[in-house]
């Protein structure tokens, strides 16, 4: 299964000038997502749930990935 984090940003994918609240919305063929921030597991989401977290990003760079669950 495939995952992609779409995450607009400005033009600036993961680096944020100021802490703050962002919503991550995913797409994915899979049947189950989980979203990671660094290396902290967000926790899985089913397609049934919709693939969107609130993420409190931090300044500067964050690195976001994904796990596609079939």
């Amino acid at each position: 299964p495939m995952a992609y984090i779409h995450a607009n940003r400005n033009g600036r994918r993961g680096f944020t000038t100021a802490s703050t609240q962002a919503n991550i919305e995913v797409f994915s063929n899979g049947d189950e997502v989980e979203l990671f921030v660094g290396e902290v597991s967000l926790g899985k989401k089913s397609r049934k749930q919709g693939f969107v977290w609130s993420v409190r990003l931090v300044e500067g760079w964050n690195e976001l990935s994904t796990v596609a669950h079939k």
